[in-house]
């Protein structure tokens, strides 16, 4: 994350502010990192990693809305990496061991299906503060966004 904090910000001071306090990235980030971080998400389809509990649980969608979702691009190269090994694939994706149970679902979803893409702020709901990291990285190093996925929407099992 090279150049991406504003003088006086850094990944550590970001970190100690609490959940639920964090500022929106525009304070801390620079906009040329947030709309380059954000460009990633705007041509390619997304994944959202979850699991079938959760999906049921959020009334058959995805998620809430400020749902985590990756480049299928990047996706695919984990899987490439690490096939179907849940929890290689937590540890990469900054999920808490043993959490997508062995119920997961990776969904594929075409991005025409989703609205406006946000860097995230550290303040979404099932964050667990020492696996999150600012700058839209997970602690595995992979891009991430959130996108509103309240409503069902088409998505296909990867």
């Amino acid at each position: 994350m090279l150049n991406a904090f504003k003088p006086g910000y850094t990944k550590e001071s970001i970190l100690a502010i609490p959940h639920g306090s964090r500022p929106n990235p525009s304070t801390y980030l620079h906009e040329s990192y947030i709309n380059s971080h954000l460009s990633k998400f705007e041509y390619d389809d997304v994944v959202r990693v979850t699991n079938q509990t959760s999906i049921n649980a959020h009334g058959g969608t995805l998620g809430g809305t400020d749902a985590f979702v990756l480049p299928k691009s990047e996706f695919m190269e984990i899987l490439a990496e690490h096939g179907r090994d849940l929890r290689a694939i937590e540890t990469k994706l900054g999920f808490p061991p043993n959490s997508l149970g062995e119920d997961a679902v990776f969904a594929l979803i075409k991005r025409e299906d989703l609205g406006t893409f946000k860097m995230p702020t550290g303040n979404e709901s099932g964050i667990i503060d020492e696996f999150w990291m600012p700058g839209g990285k997970t602690s595995g190093g992979v891009s991430e966004a959130t996108v509103d996925l309240t409503t069902i929407i088409p998505y296909v099992e990867l």
